[in-house]
C-alpha cells in the first residue's frame, strides 16, 4: 500500500449470540483523536458536537455494557478480542459490573496468577543493592 492513501471507519459493538446466530445491540464509531481535533473534518462529515470527544475503544465497549445492563439486557459471558484484553482496565471494570468474561490476550503478555510484590532494593552505603531483608 506505498503511496496509497486509504479511508476507513472502525465501529464499536456489543452484540448477543445464541448457538450459531448473533445481531449486534449496540454500536459506536471510533474516532481517533486526530479526527477530534480537525474541527473542520468533524464539521464537514456532520460529527454530532456531543460525539466530538475522544474516547478509547475500550471506554466505549464499557459505556454500550453498562447501556445495555441498565436496559435490562443480561450477558451469560462478555468476550472480546485481544485489543479488550490488553491490560487490565477493562477486566477490571466489566468484573465490578458483576459480569464475567473472556478475553483474549496477546502472545507475549505478562499473565500473574498471584498479585505481583513489587520492592524497591535497597542501596548498601558502599556496594551494591541489597533485598528488604538486607540480603
Amino acid at each position: 500500500t506505498v503511496g496509497k492513501t486509504e479511508n476507513c471507519q472502525v465501529g464499536v459493538y456489543t452484540a448477543l449470540v445464541n448457538g450459531q446466530y448473533s445481531t449486534p445491540i449496540n454500536t459506536r464509531l471510533f474516532l481517533p483523536q486526530k479526527w477530534i481535533a480537525d474541527k473542520q473534518r468533524c464539521q464537514k462529515a456532520k460529527t454530532p458536537e456531543e460525539s466530538r470527544v475522544y474516547k478509547s475503544k475500550q471506554q466505549l465497549a464499557l459505556d454500550m455494557l453498562k447501556e445495555d445492563l441498565a436496559q435490562g439486557i443480561r450477558f451469560g459471558w462478555i468476550g472480546g478480542d485481544g485489543l479488550y484484553g490488553h491490560g487490565y482496565e477493562l477486566s477490571d471494570q466489566i468484573e465490578e459490573l458483576g459480569q464475567d468474561f473472556v478475553l483474549d490476550i496477546h502472545q507475549d503478555q505478562a499473565i500473574y496468577l498471584n498479585k505481583p510484590i513489587i520492592s524497591l532494593q535497597k542501596k548498601k552505603e558502599n556496594g551494591p543493592p541489597t533485598d528488604q531483608n538486607g540480603q
